[in-house]
């Protein structure tokens, strides 16, 4: 356990690749995680940060790739973070057992934030305003989201390769951007029985706006279906 009530951030690399670690509280006077701070402790089952309101993004290392805050902690399966706003690029990327952790106060996501987090089943983001590219991209157990009604913006392939991602309830009234040069991408190789549902009285601006970009195959590819199959009002 790491307490120092003197820390308002815990240092770039503070933990790196630290051996035999299993479990961090950090004081609630942390309040940001700095770059590679748990990269690679593969040890880490579970984190608790009380105070903490933003997780840096990735740095860029010696051999040119980019290391997330807790990237590669695989063993990781518990997060507490309930003050939590912004979440930056690769932050969870490749935390295969992770299951446990509260994004209710989240308002951004880094790009790949949470990608191949296959353990992940279900993501609730009700203040969520920004969704980065490939967020939460080949999590292969998530079957369940909902946004919130602030949101504006999914990056390209947020959730591509989520093959058993059925339902996404989106409450903004007003459709978000789908970001990046192929924004058909964003929900590509979803489940085909994918629907998202949308506020009733906002369903003719979605299907008219995302008309494009709809699975019209088998392998729930998209481009040029039926957005009326696929997207469908809030019950």
């Amino acid at each position: 356990t790491k307490d120092d009530s003197d820390w308002t951030t815990l240092p770039v690399q503070a933990f790196f690749g630290t051996e035999g670690i299993t479990k961090v509280i950090l004081p609630e006077t942390v309040t940001k995680i700095d770059k590679q701070a748990f990269n690679g402790v593969t040890s880490l089952t579970e984190v608790i940060m009380p105070g903490v309101t933003t997780i840096e993004n990735a740095i860029t290392a010696a051999d040119s790739n980019e290391y997330g805050v807790f990237e590669g902690c695989t063993e990781l399966t518990r997060v507490v973070i309930p003050a939590i706003k912004s979440i930056g690029k690769k932050a969870f990327q490749n935390c295969t057992k992770l299951t446990d952790i509260d994004l209710s106060n989240v308002e951004e996501l880094g790009d790949y934030s949470f990608d191949h987090c296959s353990a992940l089943t279900n993501v609730n983001l009700p203040m969520i305003k920004k969704l980065g590219g490939h967020c939460f991209s080949y999590c292969n157990n998530l079957s369940e989201v909902r946004l919130g009604a602030d949101i504006t913006n999914i990056g390209q392939s947020a959730f591509i390769s989520c093959p058993l991602l059925k339902s996404v309830t989106i409450e903004a009234t007003t459709p978000p951007a789908l970001g990046g040069a192929n924004p058909n991408n964003c929900f590509q190789k979803c489940s085909t029985d994918l629907k998202i549902r949308v506020p009733g009285a906002a369903l003719n601006s979605y299907r008219s706006g995302w008309s494009g970009y709809v699975p019209n195959d088998g392998n729930g590819q998209w481009g040029n279906g039926n957005a009326n199959n696929v997207i469908v009002a809030i019950n």
